[in-house]
């Protein structure tokens, strides 16, 4: 019987708008051409396991897609556009709360994510008041798909493996929480997910708790796939 609710936030609680965070940077005059190259490299992607890790702090990682990206972009213009590729999910949002209101499952947090996103969306989204329990890549040093991630969750909060659903966006994700017993849904559409979770808890002898919330299509539904399968020919 399930009894334990692991979320991923970004592309299942939050989407991830990498478009228009592409496209808010150009629009403060950096390069188009020099941009498109740094967010598509290898070292912005490791810029970013590495902040994403506790490696280097907010500074430096700012500091550094600052100089990377060209004059016409400043530290405080970088933040808001990073901060504001999160956007809420309405759907996601009212499923949380009817599932809170059951009060018959444990709610956690484990995400790969950062200290400014955190921030921000400790700010700006309603979603934190229904979970008491967050992992965070950046304070444990670990990053999914890393094994250790989710045996320091299970260890920390005390979860049995097969009374724990798991659910993320990354099917490498899923792949290695369910190599140590974990259940998994892999969230990629609300549609999908509501029938998935619906099967799940049936099964285990609970009841629908998502026949009331509207279906709401996301427009991102997975990782930097937007932002490197973008039209721009310079990608």
């Amino acid at each position: 019987m399930i009894k334990n609710i692991i979320f991923d936030i970004g592309n299942v609680l939050v989407s991830v708008d990498l478009i228009k965070f592409r496209n808010s940077i150009i629009g403060e005059e950096a390069g188009e051409k020099k941009i498109d190259r740094f967010l598509k490299s290898k070292i912005f992607r490791k810029s970013i396991i590495q902040y994403e890790t506790g490696k280097i702090n907010t500074k430096e990682f700012v500091d550094f897609c600052v100089k990377r990206c060209g004059n016409g972009l400043n530290r405080k213009t970088f933040v808001k556009h990073f901060n504001e590729m999160l956007i809420d999910r309405p759907y996601m949002f009212r499923f949380v709360k009817n599932l809170s209101k059951k009060g018959s499952y444990k709610l956690l947090l484990l995400s790969n994510t950062n200290p400014m996103h955190w921030r921000y969306w400790l700010e700006n989204s309603r979603f934190i008041g229904y979970f008491k329990n967050c992992a965070l890549s950046y304070r444990i040093g670990f990053y999914k798909p890393d094994r250790r991630i989710y045996k320091f969750v299970l260890r920390k909060y005390n979860l049995e493996p097969n009374q724990t659903l798991y659910i993320d966006d990354r099917e490498d994700n899923c792949i290695a929480a369910k190599s140590l017993g974990i259940i998994t849904i892999r969230y990629e559409n609300f549609h999908t997910f509501k029938t998935l979770f619906n099967e799940m808890l049936n099964h285990s002898g609970s009841k629908s708790l998502l026949k009331k919330i509207r279906l709401n299509k996301p427009k991102f539904e997975s990782g930097f796939e937007p932002l490197y399968n973008h039209k721009s020919k310079n990608l």
